[in-house]
């Protein structure tokens, strides 16, 4: 339950990369015997409160950016229109840390096309409403400015 804890509090601070503990790796996936069970099993309840990290999709951290920015989005709305609400977040040099988020758009899809470092490239698909009624779905790209650890507000430029 420990191990769980930690893993849960680190993914919550800023990414270092190439610092302490070393590079990141991916986990080894080969083996030379199937798993077996070394001790009892941990009983774990659930936890109390609610829980809005479990609406997060997918986060893509920023390692071009000074700030240990990030961008992520939440499940929200429809799942087929829009259900994406997509943010960028800097880690803040508050007392006792926390993250300064802001919302960038409601999207279907989204990737980081290009990280410049002071801005990004975020290519995204989204859907509205046609004259004649239809769902028409959308692609666009918009340059996104990274916001560092003391701002209030960002940029979002239509890009071509």
């Amino acid at each position: 339950m420990v191990l769980v804890a930690a893993f849960a509090l680190s993914a919550c601070g800023p990414m270092v990369v190439g610092g302490g503990g070393g590079e990141q790796t991916e986990a080894e996936t080969t083996t030379t015997a199937p798993a077996t069970p070394s001790g009892p099993p941990a009983q774990v309840a659930i936890a109390p409160g609610e829980h809005p990290e479990a609406c997060v999709t997918e986060t893509v951290f920023l390692p071009n950016a000074p700030s240990g920015a990030k961008v992520y989005s939440v499940a929200g709305g429809d799942p087929a229109i829009n259900g994406l609400y997509t943010y960028i977040a800097a880690y803040n040099n508050e007392p006792g840390g926390g993250w300064n988020v802001f919302q960038i758009g409601d999207f279907n899809s989204w990737s980081v096309a290009e990280d410049r470092g002071s801005e990004i490239v975020l290519a995204v698909s989204r859907s509205q409403m046609g004259q004649n009624g239809d769902i028409e779905t959308l692609q666009e790209r918009y340059i996104v400015s990274v916001p560092d650890a003391d701002d209030t507000s960002i940029t979002i430029t239509p890009a071509t």
